[in-house]
């Protein structure tokens, strides 16, 4: 008979799910490159944000698209997906609205002002997730970290619902898996 509580179940499921070192390092980098891009928005771009010609800037979409997505993704994970785009689509709207009423163009403040924030914060908290899946040894994309983290906090199991990662980090997760070294510890 065993004694086992909830909260041990989900303590050894976790134990048995945890990420190698060659996992943990990629994350590492990924935080220290989105470090950079958070210093780069925040130091270089700020004041220059309004002036970037946003059809000559892919790579502003490209981070934009990424953010949104993170946004969308977190806030699924609590059934909050479909509302987070309604309020960014509302939130953006407006902000043309307002942009296009008071400087006769769309791409001003307080539009690029909302797109720079959310960028910058959206790289900021990306960052931070990847730090903690380095040291909570968390598999998956840096989005699994919140569930974890909220299973943890409830103590229960955790099952491996994937996340789409756009990194890869669940096909290196998965590789380092079948690595000698990983089924050794």
């Amino acid at each position: 008979m065993s004694t086992e509580t909830t909260r041990e179940r989900a303590t050894n499921a976790y134990r048995a799910t945890r990420t190698g070192p060659v996992a943990r390092l990629a994350r590492l980098a990924l935080a220290g490159g989105l470090g950079w891009v958070a210093y780069d928005l925040w130091i270089d771009r700020m004041f220059i944000f309004a002036s970037t010609d946003p059809l000559s800037d892919p790579g502003l979409w490209i981070l934009t698209a990424l953010v949104v997505y993170g946004v969308h993704g977190t806030a699924d994970l609590v059934g909050w997906g479909k509302r987070a785009l309604a309020v960014l689509a509302v939130l953006v709207v407006a902000s043309a609205a307002v942009a296009l009423a008071v400087e006769g163009t769309v791409w001003t403040g307080p539009l690029t002002w909302l797109v720079w924030g959310l960028d910058v914060v959206g790289v900021i908290v990306v960052a931070v997730l990847l730090l903690v899946a380095v040291g909570m040894g968390t598999p998956g994309c840096e989005i699994g970290v919140v569930r974890e983290l909220d299973r943890r906090r409830r103590g229960e199991p955790g099952e491996d619902r994937p996340v789409f990662c756009l990194a890869g980090l669940r096909a290196l997760d998965a590789w380092e898996r079948r690595m000698p070294w990983h089924r050794a510890r």
